[in-house]
């Protein structure tokens, strides 16, 4: 599927497309077996997408061949003006994917952020028994009960 810009406004959508389609979309994308809050982030991450399209004034056609040219526009966008976490990024080239599908044209081959891969780590020994010290040596309750639940954090063996 090619979405072709308005010849007048060299934009990619115009309401009436966003109108028709975002109103497709979201029919198509309620009787899809998805829990309901995936179902409204995909909705409200593809206006945003839509949105940005519109204010960026894009004059190419999203084809197969050019999808991913907004896509990492997009990203920028994201990244630079917005300064959005790697996870919601990553959200929003899901439902772009998902919004893609429904239009025929595929998923973005534009890479997801990568992802912190470890788990913070645990307290040291030694981090344990100054944690252990500092609850033995503070007056107030409220910091001491604070504190003791602090010092339940697993030690590293």
């Amino acid at each position: 599927m090619i979405i072709e810009p308005k010849k007048q406004q060299q934009r990619i959508v115009d309401t009436k497309w966003l109108d028709k389609t975002g109103k497709e979309y979201c029919h198509w994308l309620d009787k899809q077996p998805l829990a309901d809050h995936s179902k409204r982030t995909y909705e409200s991450r593809m206006t945003a997408f839509i949105d940005f399209l519109i204010w960026e004034e894009r004059t190419a056609p999203i084809t197969e061949q050019t999808k991913d040219t907004p896509v990492r526009a997009f990203k920028r966008y994201l990244k630079r003006s917005r300064k959005v976490k790697p996870a919601t990024v990553n959200s929003y080239i899901a439902a772009i994917n998902n919004f893609y599908g429904f239009l025929g044209i595929g998923a973005t081959t534009v890479p997801p952020e990568e992802l912190p891969s470890e788990a913070p780590a645990a307290l040291s020994k030694e981090e344990q028994k100054k944690l252990n010290r500092a609850i033995e040596t503070t007056p107030r309750i409220k910091d001491r009960a604070i504190l003791t639940l602090l010092s339940c954090v697993r030690s590293t063996t």
